[in-house]
């Protein structure tokens, strides 16, 4: 393909779109700086989470990613991702990025030059382990040649990414300065591989449910990052020049630092392309252009819908209901309608800034808009075939533990109510599910329901004056959320030391005459130390003590225990971290 005419031109992508070309020349080449990064204002006080001015992104129009040759002049949608890998634009382009190319030929695919603002970002937001191409406020920027192709039309010939790290000699500089990247190598490499595992982790946890329905997968992702993170309220970072933002680089997630809506939203994205989900990106805007907040859509065929692919709108910034260093969600803005979410998203003041999004030539369908999770007050958690939620009734005060088939047949049904017992009107309660039990909480403990039998028993929590606000597993094991005082949202996240263990009666095993072996059969939902101690007290009056530790128990584990004494007496004791007993002392003889 032969060039017709060379220009390169140097692009920050603005925020609003508008390429004011600030016309220099220099060698007959034309420079047109601009920048896709501005200072936060303030949020909206109406008690809806719209979040002004924080997004530090250009504005993207929410075209999907779809499977495409690498022709993409005459698609309807932008797309960048096929389903070879290795063939597609965005393969490419994080092999380049993780190789630091300070040019990448993009020729053969046809990109038209008013089309790259949409495809740098929506490459940048699906690479994030390049996470050096964002500064921690998630700016981006880059510089591109401009060629002709055969019809005469305008394409784009190279990009030219600008990593977001120390290695240029200049700040307008292309040329990366090979010896201070070979310095920054080895602390690149263990971020990437710190990247690597927190995904893999999260990748375990999605498929840990016996429904691998789509649905359910993206239902795990969406709740997972909710139950997670946190929304960074305090616009944690300050420029040069005074401006504050908040953070928007996926590192910061790695390090459970909280994070903006820019980044939940790259982070489902990810997590999602990695299932196989198509989804992207929408972000509204004000009358001036500037972006506002940013979440995502996806395209999920299920029984609810026919099985006919449709697209839907996710928002799990707004879906995260929790308070700084807590954790709470919703389902309210999961799986909705286009229309649905105009209601809250688009066409709406706050303030003097008038917020909307473009319009979106998508099949949309509203088969989950009246889902019966919509209205819940936790996540909804899948076991066998059934979706499980809580709820809240205004009218008697009660939280609701809730169960519906997860393909969307028949109705739901309430399996346990409570009086939660919370000094404000509404329930303030996670959900979890571990083995084939829910633990949810009440003001004061924790509830364990039993999914297989409807058991349940209670946990009690030490709150002192406060009260319990929300509880969550993480890394297998399960923490509650603990405000100062019961009026307070002021919480701290505390370990609950003593989940639920099930412990098998202790058995003796004589073997060719010799002394016995106790064996005791443990079972834990959630991740804890376990220590056994065994006092063996002998005819004669000697003793001795066996010591057992079981660390990180989660699953089930059997204790063997070789005793000394062909006749004595056994006292048992099991303990958890803090040396507090699981249960009375347990007694019996080894005799024969």
């Amino acid at each position: 393909m032969k060039a017709k005419g060379i220009i390169l031109t140097i692009a920050i992508i603005l925020i609003n779109f508008i390429f004011s070309l600030l016309t220099a020349y220099a060698g007959g080449i034309m420079y047109s700086p601009t920048d896709n990064g501005q200072s936060f204002s303030a949020a909206s006080s109406d008690g809806k989470r719209m979040y002004a001015g924080n997004i530090a992104q250009a504005t993207f129009s929410g075209i999907p990613i779809s499977a495409i040759s690498s022709d993409t002049r005459h698609n309807d949608s932008l797309s960048i991702a096929s389903t070879e890998p290795g063939t597609d634009l965005l393969s490419y382009f994080r092999t380049e990025t993780e190789r630091f190319s300070e040019s990448i030929d993009v020729t053969d695919y046809n990109i038209d030059a008013g089309m790259l603002e949409e495809y740098y970002e929506l490459l940048v937001f699906c690479s994030p382990r390049s996470y050096y191409l964002t500064s921690d406020s998630g700016k981006y920027s880059y510089y591109y040649d401009l060629t002709s192709n055969d019809a005469g039309e305008k394409i784009i010939q190279y990009l030219y990414p600008v990593y977001q790290l120390d290695i240029y000699d200049s700040p307008t500089d292309i040329y990366i300065n090979r010896d201070r990247l070979n310095e920054l190598l080895p602390d690149i490499t263990e971020k990437q591989n710190r990247f690597d595992a927190f995904i893999n982790n999260i990748l375990d946890s999605v498929h840990s449910g016996s429904d691998t329905s789509d649905l359910t997968k993206l239902m795990y992702i969406h709740d997972y990052i909710i139950q997670n993170f946190s929304y960074d309220f305090d616009c944690s970072i300050t420029d040069n020049d005074g401006n504050i933002y908040r953070r928007n680089n996926i590192m910061f997630m790695v390090d459970n630092l909280p994070v903006a809506c820019q980044t939940y939203s790259i982070l489902l994205n990810y997590l999602a392309m990695n299932e196989g989900i198509k989804t992207s990106f929408v972000t509204s805007s004000d009358q001036n252009g500037n972006a506002y907040h940013t979440w995502n859509l996806v395209e999920i065929a299920a029984p609810q819908n026919g099985s006919t692919p449709k697209w839907y709108h996710v928002d799990a910034t707004w879906d995260d209901t929790s308070v700084p260093e807590g954790c709470g969600s919703a389902m309210t803005y999961f799986m909705i309608s286009d229309d649905t979410i105009r209601r809250t998203h688009s066409d709406l003041w706050d303030g003097d800034r008038y917020i909307t999004y473009p319009s979106l030539e998508l099949n949309f369908g509203n088969e989950f808009d009246d889902a019966s999770w919509r209205d819940t007050c936790s996540q909804a958690v899948e076991h066998d075939g059934f979706y499980y939620y809580l709820t809240y009734d205004t009218e008697t005060d009660e939280t609701c533990l809730n169960k519906c088939r997860a393909d969307g047949a028949g109705t739901a049904e309430i399996i346990y109510s409570y009086d939660g017992q919370w000094m404000y009107m509404g329930a303030y309660s996670g959900l979890v599910l571990s083995g084939s039990s829910l633990y949810f909480n009440t003001a004061y403990d924790i509830i364990r329901y039993s999914v297989a039998d409807g058991a349940v028993s209670v946990i009690p929590v030490e709150c002192n004056d406060g009260a319990i606000y929300s509880c969550y597993e993480k890394n297998g094991r399960l923490y509650c959320n603990v405000s100062d005082n019961i009026y307070s949202y002021d919480i701290k996240s505390t370990l609950i030391v003593k989940p639920e263990l099930q412990i098998t009666l202790p058995s003796l095993k004589y073997t060719n005459g010799a002394a016995a072996e106790l064996t005791l059969e443990l079972q834990s939902d959630f991740r804890q130390n376990i220590r056994i101690t065994v006092k063996e007290c002998a005819s004669d009056g000697t003793y001795y003590f066996h010591a057992y530790n079981i660390d990180d128990l989660v699953g089930s584990e059997t204790a063997v225990i070789r005793l000394l004494y062909d006749d004595s007496r056994l006292n048992i004791y099991i303990w958890d971290d803090a040396m507090v007993p699981y249960r009375d002392v347990t007694s019996m003889d080894n005799s024969r």
